[in-house]
């Protein structure tokens, strides 16, 4: 049975540290959410202040550029680990052979990927008509290579839930990142500000992460094939998944730089998109990664694995209309304080992408089961599957400019939920459509309450007379 009541009991035990009987199987969960919260609220809150600085010395064009650079590297990055994350987070047991296997393969690829990527880089200017990429691609393209030295043990990190190592280590990478990223930009760097402080941080992330898996788990130089196997088993149906995904989320990129927008267009839908996903990390990365551990544990378990995604999902949709709500209302306000007036024209894209963004963060964690279940191959066939859809409605969308990709992108979105519902929910637990849409209703008593009294402290403030 579903807990109504189970997203105010979140925040309960959050704020006073008291747990119920009902909720016995949450306790790891519970255990995270205190460094996940502070981790993603810290994380969050910079990348927006960052950008809040920068664009007063950076052009709208430098941001578009960033944001294509980007792009592409997260579509690279797809090929180096070879959906190994996945298959350790599912795997119960890692011996020291296979992982120092699975770490040099990482390194191998690592390398053998950027070699390709700088041979590439003058046609992939040629394709987006960005001549700048040909100098900024070979630079970021460092981060492939600085991902490999850290990231299993990163990976690893998670699925020992050590939560406050990895919240102390991403917060101190993001503060890296803002500070020298504003310094830079201060200095005159230009687009280069935003490249060079993203590699310092993947260079204090990484090192970081090695240093402290390290010392829980030695390398050893071995390289067997064998104590590898049942990680591709898993990982090939991964990396398929996530190829196709990468488009799913990059496709509103990747098709205004193809068709035509230049890179200012792409600056400014880019600066929406990213106030709104950063706004709803505040609330995201905080169920979602400190839960993602906890569904693998009840792999065995399929009732109780039901009980539980239910209860994780009310409470994400609950967090996020009650955000994004406030969101929509405060645009403006939002928008005038850390962009300036300069950038008004992004106000509709941006009401419109927190829409977008609510379905996203649904939708998103439905891929948790993924992990949960190993059935990495349902991913596959749902992502291929979804992938038109993505990309014809923000096709279509293109003729009415950003507002229409947006739009685009909520009509796919409305589409996806019931087709996750099909293939990853229905069929991996069955769930059926009402039970699963009643879990997605919030706890609107909770978002009347706080709606009701942020609006009175607001009207206050506005009819009380300036002294």
């Amino acid at each position: 049975m579903l807990y109504n009541d189970f997203p105010l009991r979140i925040i309960y035990l959050y704020a006073y540290g008291k747990k119920n009987s009902k909720l016995s199987y949450f306790d790891s969960l519970f255990s995270g959410i205190k460094w996940t919260s502070i981790s993603s609220v810290v994380v969050s809150l910079l990348a927006i202040l960052k950008i809040a600085v920068l664009t007063s010395f950076l052009a709208k064009s430098d941001f578009g550029h960033f944001a294509l650079v980007m792009s592409i590297l997260s579509f690279i990055n797809l090929f180096s680990d070879f959906g190994l994350p996945i298959a350790i987070l599912h795997i119960k047991t890692i011996t020291p052979k296979a992982f120092s296997s699975l770490y040099w393969l990482g390194i191998l690829s690592g390398l053998l990927i950027y070699l390709i990527l700088y041979w590439l880089t003058p046609y992939i200017a040629d394709y987006f008509q960005a001549p700048l990429l040909e100098q900024l691609l070979p630079i970021a393209g460092l981060a492939v290579l600085i991902n490999s030295i850290g990231n299993l043990y990163r990976v690893l990190a998670l699925k020992k839930l050590k939560y406050s190592r990895i919240a102390g280590i991403n917060i101190l990478e993001s503060i890296v990142v803002f500070t020298s990223a504003c310094l830079l930009a201060m200095a005159g760097w230009g687009v280069w500000s935003l490249i060079h402080a993203y590699l310092l941080g993947k260079v204090i992330l990484e090192l970081f992460f090695f240093v402290y898996g390290y010392r829980q788990l030695p390398l050893s130089f071995v390289f067997s094939r064998q104590a590898m196997n049942p990680f591709f088993k898993i990982g090939k149906y991964s990396v398929g998944g996530q190829l196709i995904n990468y488009f799913n989320r990059e496709i509103d990129i990747l098709l205004i730089a193809r068709l035509g927008g230049d890179a200012a267009t792409l600056g400014v839908y880019s600066l929406a998109r990213q106030l709104v996903l950063k706004v709803g990390g505040l609330v995201n990365n905080v169920i979602s990664e400190a839960a993602r551990p906890i569904l693998p544990k009840f792999q065995d378990k399929l009732e109780k694995l039901k009980i539980n995604f239910l209860k994780i999902i009310q409470t994400i949709s609950t967090l996020n209309s009650l955000l994004y709500i406030l969101f929509i209302i405060f645009t403006p306000q939002i928008v005038a304080v850390l962009y300036g007036e300069d950038y008004n024209n992004l106000i509709p894209v941006a009401r419109i992408l927190a829409i977008f963004a609510y379905l996203r963060s649904i939708i998103r964690y439905n891929g948790n089961l993924i992990v949960a279940t190993g059935k990495t191959e349902l991913s596959l066939f749902m992502n291929a599957f979804t992938l038109p859809l993505i990309a014809s409605a923000v096709w279509i969308g293109f003729s009415g400019g950003l507002s229409g990709i947006a739009w685009g992108q909520v009509v796919a979105m409305t589409l996806l939920l019931f087709i996750s519902w099909y293939f990853l929910i229905y069929r991996l637990l069955r769930v059926y459509l009402s039970t699963y849409l009643f879990a997605l209703l919030p706890s609107w008593a909770l978002i009347r309450e706080v709606l009701t009294r942020i609006m009175k402290k607001y009207e206050k403030k506005v009819d009380q007379p300036d002294r």
